[in-house]
């Protein structure tokens, strides 16, 4: 055994067992708060200060999904600049996800090629705010259990990029991602009609 492993082994003796194998995440938390009690109040309180600031930092993947249609719906949370297949960050582009339910035999045609029922859909959209265009970077189809049905993805170069129609619900949804700060106030108005 090597120097430091001695040290560290007799400043931490309560380690020693697990030397050279493997420790969980719950073995870590569980010395560090039994080693809570034992330390002075400076230490406490720079312990649970760090605590505090990894547990905030953490970033949150649940979706807050905006109704900006009868069967559509925004993820407002997932709106933000587009970078590209290079790792280039497009100014000029936003990226978001979208979920459309299924209604009306949408899915019809694509239904019959998977040979099962599709419930919905999430769609990633790039749009370009100076050119007014928009294009489907990638799509994924579910069923009613959740499991993906179809799924697929587009290179950068085999975008195929499409105008906004003026007076549209594409134009709509271009405006609302241009300019996030709407789509947000409508989520907050969509919270307060299901609480009351």
């Amino acid at each position: 055994m090597s120097f430091a492993a001695e040290n560290f082994n007799l400043r931490y003796p309560s380690i020693y067992m697990y030397w050279g194998s493997f420790i969980t995440f719950q073995e870590i938390i569980y010395y560090l708060c039994y080693n809570l009690l034992k330390v002075g109040d400076i230490m406490k309180k720079f312990l649970f200060v760090l605590t505090v600031f990894l547990i905030l930092n953490v970033k949150a993947y649940a979706t807050a999904w905006v109704q900006v249609g009868d069967y559509e719906y925004i993820d407002k949370d997932s709106i933000e600049y587009y970078v590209d297949d290079y790792g280039k960050v497009q100014y000029d582009k936003k990226i978001y996800w979208m979920k459309t339910i299924n209604n009306n035999n949408l899915y019809e045609n694509v239904e019959k090629m998977l040979n099962g029922k599709i419930v919905y859909c999430k769609t990633q959209w790039i749009i370009d705010t100076t050119k007014k265009s928009l294009v489907v970077k990638s799509d994924s189809c579910y069923d009613e259990n959740g499991s993906v049905l179809a799924s697929y993805s587009f290179k950068d170069y085999e975008l195929d990029w499409k105008p906004i129609v003026p007076e549209s619900k594409g134009e709509l949804w271009f405006e609302l991602v241009k300019k996030p700060r709407y789509l947000k106030k409508m989520y907050k108005m969509q919270l307060i009609e299901q609480n009351q």
